[in-house]
């Protein structure tokens, strides 16, 4: 009896120092008693979670599952189990310890959540999100449940979802900052910026020394067009963690964004000395090649490659350059290496057709999309400011010529960041703009020359608005080989003596043409014979040169044209 009561209080000892943190003295209490009572299977539970709370995973592991083996009905015995093998990554035998925990306990929320962990771990992300829900759904379930819930809901895509979740986390623990950082993620993928960034505010307000967060509060006044606060946030960063390199990629985004190219440089070139990262190296790389340094560029690409060999975006800027120097072959074998990583990969698939001579009638909406997204931040700093694009300017001047009053009803096909509205909107009731990429539309929103602004298709969205009187389409059929749906929808939608503006990249002769830059180019002769197929009059047209590339001047063709009135001839 003596003896019972003697190892009772070295358990409780034993627990007690485990309970206060102090991991060592109850791994020691727990082997004294383990020697003298080696089939208690408490004790080498309670032992082996004190090892794994140490980390030392397989010695911990032995004596979990030697407690299950001892205790199979003890259902806390398995959530603990499926904890530390999710811990050592066997995802699969710790799902099956948590199934065993909630057979017999189907209450316990924290092996469900356990489970719905492990479940969105191996991509299971249905079943993972069951499995959350019924631990959120269970009494007593915790923040860390709610959390859990909201990033399965997240990668999922069920943002709006995942928001609630989070906020019902942070609702309990309004002190953690990783709960605001990750409502602040979902509710900047369902738009809503101001929520956003308070909520990572929040999150910096918890945790000021995390340069996680300071990045993605820099990340999204980025989005949301604030260059000088988020180049302040990603400093921030930096200073909190200059081993963080992250914050390097994407301080050197938003200052080439800004034109400071240079700066950016630098600053891939520090980020780069702390961890070779392949974004930060294909940055620079970028960068390199837009400063006119070619060959340190392509070198630099080369590099990368040499270390990551599967890099898909690198293998793709480096084909762009390629083309640039006219090593067409060259850039063919690195555009097939892309598509046997990616094989239905877009950008790959246009390029190594205009490569070809092969001529798709227009190009992958994805590409376009995908690669207006990404340019949206710096496109007019290198558009206009380095490359000396002035293609609204000139059309506008020749819309003038044709109607230099009020322009009633008007629609911008592929407003982009709404360089042309600016120059139209005085004399629009109501002006209207349309374009597939969501970060272009949110530049010219900003801007609030737009009385509507819609994301999608230009057709199928033209086809929705009703009549318009001027149609403006500027540098957006150099995505479009085949017009012939455009000008039908065109046409379609404009009032009697409505205008169809357009701009061209020009080529002489007949026809149109894919050119190794990815663009569609088209003559003269194919603009008239679509406006006479389609019923339109063209009034004006002209080949000025639009903008830089490669050191020479592109020549583009602008064309007014109108709706055929009866009597009058639609060949111009």
């Amino acid at each position: 009896m003596a003896r019972k009561k003697r190892q009772q209080r070295q358990l409780d000892r034993a627990i007690a120092a485990h309970a206060r943190g102090d991991l060592d003295a109850a791994v020691s209490g727990y082997r004294r008693l383990l020697a003298a009572r080696s089939r208690d299977h408490e004790v080498a539970h309670q032992l082996g979670l004190a090892l794994w709370q140490q980390g030392r995973l397989d010695d911990a592991l032995l004596l979990l599952e030697a407690a299950v083996q001892q205790a199979p009905s003890v259902g806390r015995y398995w959530g603990n189990l499926g904890n530390a093998r999710q811990s050592a990554g066997r995802l699969n035998e710790a799902i099956a310890a948590y199934a065993e925990a909630v057979a017999l306990a189907p209450e316990r929320h924290a092996a469900w959540s356990g489970m719905g962990v492990a479940l969105r771990g191996l991509s299971r992300l249905t079943e993972a999100i069951a499995a959350l829900h019924k631990a959120a759904s269970i009494p007593g379930a915790g923040a860390a449940v709610w959390q859990n819930l909201g990033s399965a809901l997240s990668a999922d895509g069920q943002h709006v979802e995942a928001v609630a979740a989070l906020r019902t986390a942070a609702a309990m623990v309004p002190g953690d900052g990783e709960t605001h950082n990750a409502l602040g993620n979902s509710l900047m993928a369902t738009g809503q910026r101001a929520a956003a960034q308070a909520a990572y505010r929040q999150a910096i307000q918890c945790c000021p020394d995390s340069a996680v967060f300071h990045t993605n509060l820099g990340i999204l006044l980025a989005r949301s067009g604030d260059s000088e606060a988020a180049m302040d946030a990603f400093e921030d960063a930096i200073a909190q963690d200059a081993s963080y390199v992250d914050a390097y990629t994407h301080l050197g985004l938003v200052l080439r964004a800004s034109g400071h190219v240079q700066p950016a440089v630098a600053t891939w070139q520090r980020g780069l000395s702390v961890r070779p990262t392949p974004e930060a190296w294909l940055n620079l790389s970028v960068a390199l090649l837009e400063l006119g340094h070619v060959a340190a560029g392509v070198e630099n690409l080369r590099n990368l490659l040499g270390v990551f060999s599967h890099d898909a975006p690198a293998l793709l800027a480096l084909a762009g350059a390629l083309v640039g120097l006219d090593e067409h072959e060259a850039a063919k074998r690195r555009y097939t290496e892309v598509l046997a990583l990616v094989p239905d990969h877009p950008e790959a698939l246009h390029f190594l057709a205009a490569l070809q001579d092969r001529a798709p009638a227009r190009a992958p909406a994805r590409y376009v999309r995908t690669l207006f997204d990404e340019y949206a931040s710096r496109f007019e700093q290198h558009l206009v400011s380095e490359l000396g694009y002035r293609t609204p300017q000139h059309l506008a001047e020749l819309i003038a010529t044709v109607r230099p009053g009020p322009l009633g009803r008007v629609c911008d096909l592929g407003c982009g960041t709404g360089l042309m509205g600016a120059l139209l909107a005085e004399r629009c009731d109501p002006l209207q703009g349309i374009d597939l990429s969501s970060e272009m539309l949110a530049h010219a929103e900003r801007k609030g020359h737009y009385d509507a602004l819609h994301l999608g298709d230009l057709e199928e969205v033209l086809a929705t608005l009703g009549a318009q009187d001027l149609l403006v389409a500027t540098d957006v059929v150099i995505y479009i080989g085949d017009l012939s749906g455009l000008f039908a929808q065109a046409a379609a939608s404009l009032a009697p003596g409505g205008l169809l503006a357009l701009t061209t990249e020009h080529i002489d002769g007949a026809g149109w043409r894919l050119l190794p830059s990815g663009r569609y180019a088209h003559s003269a002769a194919v603009i008239s014979a679509l406006a006479k197929a389609h019923g339109l009059l063209v009034l004006r047209e002209a080949v000025v040169p639009i903008r830089q590339e490669r050191g020479a001047w592109l020549d583009g063709g602008l064309y007014v044209l109108r709706t055929v009135e009866s009597g009058q001839k639609s060949s111009g």
